[in-house]
């Protein structure tokens, strides 16, 4: 209670009883529907706010999408608050407020920090802590926390009593990303198959401004692209009808590490396997990491190879200062194949909870099961704000938010004694607010 659970997805159901008191008033204080026409928050120039007046007046006639129309069409938002902060979830005395993004599959980063900038400043206006839960992922990006997209979510975990939980994605065992060390001298090959039509294919390079490598892309029916340097820019490659056209894009002032874009247009020449040819003339740090657009967008029949199953966690679970989350079945006590992963490098996820086979709320009343990290996410946010509740509104430990809440979450987690960790999967280990909370408990 006094503990604000802001929810970042494709929007929620009002309607559901999950959302409302027994005196049927809604526990949601904003929708602001990032899709929709109307009226926008203070501040912002698009979609529509509905507050807490207009939620109860609409859910007090016959018909209360004729007065207020945002919908969850997916699903996803709902299931993830409901985990959170549904009546029966987590955080059960919770105060909600959603952000639906315009299209949950193909969000916009700006819209995503627009929407963590909007809950940030309702909860300042409010004077209330803040958990936010963002059950999103993308893999175009360096994957290492210092792309301009999570620089800028990375500060804004700074701004007020604030806690991020993001999901680590569901890209463990999808073949989407490969890596390779090159040589001096040599050429690597890279393939990857496209088993039928798509409307949207990307490679994603990374590599260090230090090393000069070129590129050849040989297509299914064997047509070559020739040789791509850097020089190229930007070079459209045709083969036939279809088209690939590549991005060499500049160093900039926030990483040392360049991208590459190899960006495929729609069309049948796309069946079949790819393979991308990797001449390096001078290796100085020599790795190369390669993404594949997440199961969401292309399944996981699109993959390389070869591929590499560790820095499969997703962006914006990569920011430092957030609380990644990543899933495991907890009756098996296993790790869940499709949890995005960390490396030696990117110690995350921080933290891992349930994944499979979740009841939560579903679209239009009554509950069902779901699985992904999407769903182990809201599990760590619920406890965030309990915790909260428990230090912050409660007096116990005012700072008990960022860095010192996930702290604690990290210090209480469960252990096994066979993994050491950190973990590339299990992260520090498993939820378990108990532990948490004794050791809160212990350090007042």
């Amino acid at each position: 209670r006094g503990v604000i659970v802001g929810i970042i997805d494709s929007g929620i159901d009002y309607t559901h009883r999950e959302f409302i008191t027994p005196d049927n008033n809604s526990r949601i204080l904003y929708i602001w529907d990032q899709s929709g026409n109307g009226i926008p928050p203070e501040g912002f120039i698009f979609g529509v706010e509905y507050d807490r007046n207009m939620i109860n007046y609409a859910l007090s006639t016959g018909n209360p999408y004729e007065i207020l129309p945002s919908r969850d069409i997916v699903g996803h938002g709902t299931a993830v608050a409901g985990i959170a902060a549904g009546n029966s979830g987590i955080a059960t005395e919770a105060s909600i407020i959603s952000v639906k993004l315009g299209n949950k599959g193909t969000a916009k980063t700006t819209d995503i920090l627009r929407g963590v900038r909007y809950l940030i400043d309702k909860a300042l206006l409010l004077k209330m802590p803040l958990v936010i839960n963002i059950s999103y992922g993308m893999n175009n990006g360096s994957h290492t926390g210092d792309s301009l997209f999570e620089e800028c979510l990375n500060s804004l975990c700074s701004m007020w009593k604030t806690s991020i939980v993001v999901a680590a994605g569901n890209e463990g065992g999808a073949g989407h990303h490969s890596s390779v060390v090159l040589t001096t001298g040599k050429t690597e090959e890279i393939e990857f198959a496209c088993p039928y039509k798509l409307g949207n294919l990307y490679v994603d390079i990374w590599k260090s401004f230090n090393d000069n490598i070129d590129f050849e892309l040989i297509a299914p029916n064997k047509v070559s692209s020739g040789n791509i340097t850097p020089k190229d820019v930007s070079k459209v490659i045709r083969y036939g009808e279809y088209t690939v056209t590549v991005y060499y894009k500049p160093i900039t002032h926030y990483s040392r590490k360049q991208e590459i874009i190899f960006l495929f247009s729609d069309s049948n020449f796309m069946i079949g396997i790819w393979d991308l040819r990797i001449k390096c003339s001078k290796a100085v740090d020599g790795r190369v990491n390669l993404w594949l657009p997440t199961v969401a967008e292309v399944s996981a029949n699109t993959a390389f190879l070869q591929p590499d199953d560790l820095l499969t966690i997703t962006l914006p679970a990569t920011v430092n200062n957030v609380i990644s989350v990543g899933g495991y079945n907890s009756l098996l006590n296993s790790i869940a194949f499709f949890s995005g992963k960390g490396d030696k490098n990117l110690h995350k996820p921080d933290i891992v909870a349930p994944a499979v086979n979740i009841y939560s709320s579903k679209v239009g009343g009554g509950f069902d099961t779901f699985s992904g990290t999407s769903m182990a996410a809201p599990f760590v946010s619920g406890s965030a704000a309990l915790m909260m509740d428990w230090g912050i509104v409660n007096g116990r430990k005012p700072f008990l938010y960022n860095q010192m809440l996930k702290g604690y979450l990290i210090k209480g987690a469960t252990r096994n004694k066979n993994i050491e960790y950190p973990d590339s999967a299990w992260g520090y280990g498993s939820l378990n607010l108990i532990q948490t909370m004794e050791l809160l408990e212990s350090d007042i």
